[in-house]
């Protein structure tokens, strides 16, 4: 039967909890300047783009650096390059 109470204290007590978490976030959330926004949004793309870029590296090795960049490679992160 203990079992039984600590259950039902436990789903009594999970929407204020739920609230209060909330209220949490939204309070983090209010906080958090753009600046700080826009730093986490740069390096979480920086991050990706090491993702994408250091395997590739890895494969082509040397004579991949060695070959210029294409306009006709077949994605478009390859074109932008081939632009820049």
């Amino acid at each position: 039967m203990a079992s039984y109470t600590t259950l039902v204290y436990v789903l009594s007590t999970l929407p204020s909890t739920i609230l209060s978490a909330f209220a949490f976030a939204s309070a983090a959330l209010a906080t958090i300047t753009p600046s700080v926004i826009i730093s986490l949004a740069y390096r979480l793309f920086v991050l990706y783009a090491s993702t994408r870029i250091i395997p590739a590296i890895r494969e082509s090795g040397a004579r991949g650096l060695e070959q210029e960049a294409s306009l006709e490679d077949s994605d478009a992160a390859g074109r932008l390059l081939g632009l820049l």
